[in-house]
């Protein structure tokens, strides 16, 4: 069956997508307005790219798109980042945190601020879009999703130890979400993705040649 005309059972759900501005975000909106899914595209007013183009973008794929500025590292912002879904489109069905920062810090010279801010954003930064996101959603709950990496969900990287930690707490805190437990009425789920680093437009040039996952 095409990826066209399947159905998804997303017809009439929102989606909040932090980090929508470009890349994996960008795509998953354009992904879900294909699917029949309205979003909130919550995106970093010091990104460098234009998220009018994730809304063009979706607009032409037939869906509608509600764009947000959002630093994730405050609360409130995140809080009014979901807040903006149930006020604009009704409710709020799914959560995608895909916000995250990528830079390079060699062990030795890592400063507290640098380890700080990059969980802040790429760890902290999904818990609050996760407890956001989860305060509003309905009776039937609904799905959380991580966006997470194959440094630090697979393998570690040199000089990106603050990256790989970060992204290898996501494992945890979706496992927790998920309680190792069937899911519960009314309460929502959450899993991650771990995308390798081809689609993640961050590691343009730091990508080094990845070892393969060890053996303990």
């Amino acid at each position: 069956m095409s990826s066209l005309t399947r159905d998804d059972g997303l017809e009439g759900k929102v989606a909040v997508i932090s980090g929508a501005g470009s890349g994996i975000g960008r795509a998953l909106a354009v992904a879900y307005a294909r699917a029949g899914a309205k979003t909130v595209a919550g995106y970093f007013p010091g990104d460098p790219h234009d998220v009018h183009e994730t809304v063009d973008a979706v607009v032409e794929a037939g869906g509608e798109c509600l764009p947000v500025p959002v630093d994730v590292r405050d609360s409130d912002q995140v809080d009014r980042l979901a807040a903006a879904a149930v006020r604009q489109f009704g409710s709020l069905d799914i959560a995608v945190a895909s916000a995250g920062i990528l830079r390079r810090a060699p062990l030795d010279e890592m400063t507290d601020d640098a380890w700080n801010d990059m969980l802040s954003v790429d760890l902290t930064g999904v818990l609050r879009t996760f407890r956001s996101c989860a305060r509003l959603m309905g009776e039937g709950g609904g799905s959380m999703v991580a966006v997470s990496s194959i440094a630090g969900g697979v393998c570690g990287w040199d000089d990106h130890a603050h990256y790989a930690a970060s992204k290898s707490g996501l494992l945890g805190l979706c496992r927790s979400q998920l309680a190792l437990k069937p899911a519960q009425p009314g309460r929502a789920r959450a899993q991650r993705t771990c995308p390798p680093f081809p689609v993640c437009e961050g590691a343009a040039g730091q990508m080094p040649a990845m070892p393969s996952r060890p053996r303990w």
